[in-house]
């Protein structure tokens, strides 16, 4: 069975080791990174591949792929490493995009969403997902059990949550009708769900680095077959 791949988010720090050739687009790195996807913002290293500049020093990305043992020959000394497969730019959602994501919940409605973004800000998804209770507590006409059956749904469509964000910040004050995000998940995804599971960290990276003009065309094109 294949290993199911994990995602962390990182603010990359300095290159310790290359391998292979330093002008090659797939040069393999060893780096410095703080994980960002824990309070803690410890200092890790990764291991993984290059894809033209990326990643670069600084800047956060979203790396997908499994931890693993790593041993010191020299100092004998043994740590995790994340070995990622594939990365994606990491940028922080806007509130468009969260909001219109939340709206889609049962019970929540545009004021709801509103509140839990102001609270919460650019966690807010993760929030209501993780901890309900925190959420319904917080913003005051958001019910505790609306908020329990909202954590269930985001619970089962996690996986999907940055891709649908990023769709629907990409579609929105574009010309796309209302509901385009929605409609592109189902034709990529939902129709070819194999597909999909093979690729589903690439169908990201096409999603959230190609331009608007492109996705319009790809769209119009779809539509009339």
């Amino acid at each position: 069975m294949a290993t199911k791949l994990k995602e962390i988010t990182v603010q990359m720090g300095r290159v310790l080791f290359r391998f292979g050739d330093r002008d090659c687009e797939q040069q393999t790195i060893v780096a410095e990174a703080f994980n960002r996807s824990n309070q803690d913002n410890e200092k890790i290293q990764v291991k993984g591949k290059k894809d033209g500049d990326h990643p670069q020093l600084h800047l956060s990305y979203r790396l997908y792929g499994y931890w693993k043992k790593y041993t010191n020959r020299r100092t004998n000394e043994t740590t995790n490493q994340f070995n990622f497969k594939m990365f994606v730019p990491a940028k922080p959602h806007g509130r468009a995009g969260i909001e219109t994501y939340l709206c889609q919940l049962k019970g929540i409605g545009p004021a709801t969403a509103a509140q839990l973004f102001y609270t919460f800000q650019g966690q807010a998804v993760q929030i209501l997902r993780e901890q309900p209770s925190v959420a319904a507590t917080a913003v005051r006409q958001l019910k505790l059990r609306t908020a329990q059956a909202a954590a269930i749904w985001l619970e089962d469509r996690a996986s999907m949550e940055d891709c649908m964000i990023e769709l629907i910040e990409l579609f929105d004050r574009r010309g796309f009708p209302k509901g385009t995000a929605q409609l592109a998940i189902k034709e990529w995804v939902m129709r070819r769900p194999k597909k999909f599971a093979k690729n589903r960290f690439s169908c990201i990276n096409f999603v959230v680095s190609v331009s608007s003009v492109v996705i319009r065309c790809i769209w119009i094109s779809a539509c009339q077959h």
